[in-house]
């Protein structure tokens, strides 16, 4: 064996292995129970440190029985089953935490801890197979055909194999339902006989000018959601502070209602899109919150800079936003402006091009809603005879609905 690790060049060499990120993976969980899903998408091998995969398995067994995950929790795991001690005491914990409070992209540290998991594991199946071969008591085509079954497997650990059969995808087509949606209150989605809405697992658009109850249409959404449906929201509000939300919401419901209701708010400031998605993740993982709201898309920095390609900072923001509401199953709706080539036409009414920073939100949009007005001087009334216009919808026709803004009010109603 000596001479085949020569020959791989490895006699000495650490294997392949990121402890940063595996502790600052492991501290961010024993801080924020809403990283457990995330650190679940990976195995207690995939760590390299015998004491991280004790401390994983230990959490892993928590949330297997529906226990919350916090480091006092992960601590007395640990001691009844004997491995407090081995993984360095209450101290170790502390300082995974330490490390874990500066983690800002868990789904990137799960990728790391993943591909040096497999970086290792095929380093072990390269040194089976050249013992195999140099021992040369099997068949080389056996010695091939087990290397290569071993190299398919750690493929699938890095990219999970999601083929779905034939047969399966029959099956589920016989039995599929009608999308599963959430009614609006708004007209525009919900629809004429009051049984449509937003389909959940996409991202849905509704973009305008300033001044025309955009941010207002959004709240009056929640609103239905947490108060008539009795379901739970998150609005983020990366444009108004929670005071100006409160005072816009609270035309809306009293602050009774408020706190009996699944209304949940943040704003934060500046904030990046991966900040906002593990925000929506926590919520979910908490709250299991069913509509999440993002006022406004231009307020949203991406994780990092284009060099003045706002274009591609769209996109990026729209990926996100996009692959976030399909792994969760929740209704994303985002607010967006409109760049002002609409004022410059005679017509008024909007068209996708319209969309401010390029088309990427269009693209990775279910449902793309335009809110505007033909009104002249609109800025200085109160009641604004609005238009919806749904230019693009997915699972269904193009639609338009009318309604008057009421600004005192903050509210949206059907007109004739």
């Amino acid at each position: 064996t000596g001479l085949i690790a020569t020959a791989l060049g490895l006699p000495d060499k650490v294997p392949p292995q990121n402890l940063e990120a595996e502790r600052a993976l492991l501290g961010a969980a024993l801080l924020d129970a809403g990283v457990v899903p995330t650190l679940l998408d990976i195995s207690a091998g995939a760590f390299h440190k015998d004491a991280h995969r004790q401390v994983y398995s230990a959490i892993a067994s928590l949330a297997a029985r529906g226990d919350p995950v916090d480091a006092l929790t992960v601590t007395e795991a640990l001691r009844q089953q004997g491995s407090l001690e081995t993984v360095g005491g209450p101290a170790a914990l502390a300082a995974l935490q330490e490390e874990g409070a500066v983690a800002s992209n868990v789904e990137a540290y799960v990728a790391i801890v993943r591909e040096h998991a497999v970086r290792r594991e095929t380093i072990r199946v390269a040194r089976a197979t050249m013992e195999a071969a140099y021992a040369d008591e099997a068949p080389i085509g056996d010695t091939l055909g087990t290397a290569l079954l071993g190299l398919a497997r750690l493929d699938e650990r890095l990219v999970p194999d999601e083929l779905v059969g034939p047969a399966t995808f029959a099956e589920e087509i016989r039995a599929a339902r009608p999308l599963p949606r959430l009614t609006t209150g708004l007209g525009i989605y919900d629809g004429q006989e009051g049984d449509g809405g937003l389909t959940f697992g996409d991202l849905h658009l509704l973009a305008a000018r300033p001044g025309l109850g955009k941010t207002a249409s959004a709240l009056q959404i929640a609103h239905h959601v947490t108060h008539a449906l009795r379901r739970t929201a998150l609005f983020c509000s990366a444009e108004m502070s929670r005071e100006q939300i409160g005072h816009r919401l609270g035309r809306l419901a009293t602050p009774d209602e408020i706190a009996a209701s699944g209304f949940y708010i943040v704003d934060p400031t500046g904030p990046t899109i991966r900040d906002l998605a593990a925000l929506i993740r926590r919520a979910h993982a908490r709250h299991a919150i069913q509509l999440a709201v993002l006022d406004h898309a231009q307020e949203i920095r991406p994780a990092r800079g284009y060099k003045d390609r706002r274009d591609l900072e769209i996109r990026e923001i729209a990926a996100e936003c996009r692959d976030l509401a399909k792994r969760l199953g929740i209704v994303l709706l985002v607010v967006s402006q409109l760049n002002r080539d609409v004022e410059k036409r005679q017509s008024p009414r909007p068209i996708l091009a319209d969309l401010r920073d390029g088309g990427a939100l269009e693209e990775l949009s279910a449902t793309v809603t335009f809110l505007w007005t033909s009104e002249v001087g609109h800025e200085d009334r109160d009641v604004v005879p609005v238009t919806f216009s749904m230019r693009k919808n997915r699972h269904g026709p193009p639609a338009e609905w009318r309604a008057t803004f009421v600004k005192p009010e903050g509210r949206m109603a059907a007109r004739p």
